[in-house]
């Protein structure tokens, strides 16, 4: 007796091979990547725009960086010099009641008394003996948030004119938001508003950084991703920026730069990039980075008092 086909094997085989061809179609040209891996395809680099100049950001509409929030892990209100620095740490969110906060009044008194022994005890901040005072530093702190409610006037200033009121030295992932901060004396300085060193990842959101500091942000020794959003930098005895070694992008969205000197200094290096967004500049601002080549620049807004840069030109031998 002949044995009858087995139809159920016969159609069990032909799925499997219709399933095998499909299968062997997927992540081709045209097929459908559903686990979101792109490593087949090219991705040019941030630089590459084909015309030499600083591209705009992938993402420059993120609403989330104009008002950021505290951290959701620890957080702690703070309402003296005192309460905020011995509040500072790594993943610390920190907010300050406004307020008028004078570090030098209070630091002055703690190096005066202490000395040495109260960094000892502060490893995340350190007080510096300075020319005509004591200065901050704060190091080596990753996921540090500083926040004011950005209603209520919060000031923080310091009166030496040859410190910064601020520094961060190896810090990652900083946030300052709602902060006016400079310093009480006007004139001559040496001392910036904030210095950051070797550090990446900032953000700083409605700010106003305000002179007698030479600069209002100073960044070193590979310092870089910074964005800054609608923030004001005025008034300081130099210029409001002074950018060396930078190693990342500085971006600054809706910010006002405006009543400085006009010595601005931006060192462009193979791996830093400045650009900025509807930004508005003044007099001495524009002289300076209107006509910087090494410079992004999108709908922004351009004093009409500019100085226009003289280029020099070697003069021809003498035979």
């Amino acid at each position: 007796m002949k044995r009858k086909p087995n139809r159920s094997a016969g159609i069990m085989l032909l799925l499997a091979v219709l399933l095998l061809s499909v299968l062997a179609g997927c992540g081709r040209d045209g097929g459908q990547n559903t686990d979101g891996n792109t490593t087949g395809m090219d991705t040019p680099a941030i630089s590459d725009t084909g015309n030499g100049e600083t591209p705009p950001p992938e993402d420059g509409g993120d609403e989330a960086q104009h008002d950021p929030a505290p951290p959701e892990g620890y957080t702690v209100t703070v309402g003296s010099v005192e309460e905020l620095l011995e509040a500072i740490g790594p993943h610390v969110g920190i907010i300050i009641e406004p307020g008028y906060y004078n570090l030098s009044e209070y630091v002055e008194d703690v190096w005066a008394q202490e000395g040495e022994s109260w960094n000892e005890r502060h490893p995340y901040v350190q007080l510096w003996d300075c020319y005509d005072g004591v200065e901050v530093m704060i190091r080596r702190v990753d996921g540090l948030s500083i926040f004011s409610d950005n209603e209520n006037l919060t000031e923080i200033v310091a009166d030496t004119r040859y410190g910064q009121v601020l520094t961060f030295e190896d810090c990652h992932d900083l946030t300052l938001f709602g902060l006016t901060m400079g310093h009480t004396e006007t004139g001559d300085c040496a001392g910036n508003v904030l210095d950051f060193y070797n550090c990446r990842d900032i953000h700083l959101s409605a700010m106003d950084l305000y002179g007698c500091g030479v600069y209002g942000i100073g960044c070193y020794d590979g310092t870089g991703e910074m964005y800054v959003y609608s923030s004001t930098i005025r008034d300081c005895s130099y210029g409001a920026l002074n950018i060396l070694d930078g190693n990342g992008r500085f971006e600054f969205h809706d910010c006002t730069l405006t009543g400085s000197e006009g010595y601005d200094l931006y060192e462009k290096s193979p791996w830093s990039e400045l650009a900025f967004y509807k930004c508005v500049f003044g007099d001495n601002e524009t002289s300076y980075y209107m006509f910087l080549e090494d410079v992004y620049t999108e709908d922004c807004v351009w004093s009409e008092n500019y100085i226009y840069p003289e280029y020099g030109y070697d003069e021809e031998p003498v035979f």
